[in-house]
């Protein structure tokens, strides 16, 4: 388990002091297709609550990868490709949903065994 207890790294705070972002995104993973894991990188433009969450294509939560104050700048979240319960997930699509300061975005991942 993570720091955060959430079954990942905990997040990298990618701030540049020069420049922070200027809205709320949520990147396409990498690799993608991904295994046995896969980096998710997302910007916020002010410190404030993220939530950062993977289901299966049933709606089902799989894992909660962030749920946590963060501070404003460019982060990544590394998802090892497990469930709450520490087992690894099957092949197959996943989505991976933030929300963030009212703001809400979805990406389509793919784990290939």
């Amino acid at each position: 388990m993570g720091a955060l207890g959430l079954g990942c790294a905990s997040p990298v705070a990618l701030n540049n002091e020069y420049q922070l972002p200027t809205q709320i995104a949520l990147h396409q993973n990498y690799p993608n297709p991904f295994n046995p894991s896969t980096t998710i990188s997302y910007d916020l433009p002010g410190a404030g609550w993220v939530s950062l969450v993977v289901y299966d294509v049933t709606g089902r939560t799989i894992t909660k990868l962030v749920d946590s104050e963060l501070s404003a700048g460019y982060h990544q979240t590394i998802w090892n490709g497990m469930d709450n319960a520490g087992s690894p997930v099957a092949t197959g699509v996943y989505f991976c949903k933030m929300d963030a300061e009212g703001h809400s975005q979805t990406i389509k991942m793919l784990m290939m065994k």
